[in-house]
């Protein structure tokens, strides 16, 4: 009998660990290949870029770009795994452990590893851009502080940090030098996105006709209904120091 069911559980094994490592089927959707870039930017110091394997797993799991990951990384922990926040965040993406709140979370312990802490950080960030309907300025704003106080001064500061940094990035992944500007967002493509209401969102700053860099992917998913959809975005200088040097691909440019 024992030996009957170990060829079945030696099965059952190898298709769970084929699953746990398979991109989600979103990111094999045809028609926007070319805007699959799951490549970490250079830019990143080395504290960030050491981590490189890890985030790329996690990246291509849930279908978010691997500057916005390395981006929360940067701004939660500067890419200390053993980091622990005043108010109890873990580890590089600074996750709140098992408690109260957190019923179902690991233990602080458990979280201190790399590949614990990376999976359920971008699993939460993965679950609250669903809820956000691709709007990531809110989605980080809430990351940091819980959706109640998604409006609140600290966690609107912390989202505009995270996408000052994100925005640097994707400038970088494309070949240009970030120097022109001394602040950097990233704008949304709503028509592109989980709920779509208008052509461009701007999140906590109005950057009117403002250029556009860096077409890239930031999330794609399947919704709570099994919907498979994609938000799009761009990096958006804010504060130029100098003129900005010609882009040639942008949106509608294609």
């Amino acid at each position: 009998m024992i030996r009957s069911i170990r060829p079945i559980l030696i099965a059952l094994c190898l298709l769970t660990t084929i699953w746990l490592f398979t991109p989600t089927p979103a990111l094999e959707a045809a028609g926007d290949t070319m805007l699959v870039d799951m490549r970490l930017a250079d830019s990143w110091p080395w504290e960030v870029r050491r981590w490189s394997p890890q985030i790329q797993t996690v990246s291509l799991r849930y279908g978010i770009d691997p500057n916005l990951i390395a981006a929360i990384i940067l701004a939660e922990s500067a890419g200390n795994d053993q980091s622990v926040s005043y108010v109890g965040a873990v580890g590089l993406m600074g996750v709140m452990p098992l408690g109260p709140e957190f019923p179902f979370r690991p233990t602080a312990e458990e979280l201190f590893d790399v590949d614990t802490n990376l999976n359920v950080g971008t699993a939460v960030l993965a679950d609250i851009l669903r809820q956000s309907g691709g709007d990531i300025h809110a989605a980080l704003a809430a990351y940091n502080g819980g959706w109640a106080l998604v409006n609140h001064e600290v966690p609107r500061g912390y989202a505009e940090k995270v996408l000052d940094l994100y925005g640097r990035s994707i400038v970088s992944r494309i070949g240009m030098s970030t120097g022109f500007a001394t602040r950097w967002t990233v704008v949304v493509e709503m028509r592109n996105g989980h709920i779509p209401v208008e052509a461009m969102l701007t999140g906590f700053h109005d950057v009117g006709d403002a250029q556009l860099y860096g077409e890239h992917l930031i999330f794609r998913g399947t919704d709570y209904a099994g919907r498979t959809y994609y938000v799009k975005g761009y990096a958006v200088a804010l504060d130029y120091v100098e003129a900005p040097p010609k882009y040639e691909w942008l949106a509608g440019s294609k």
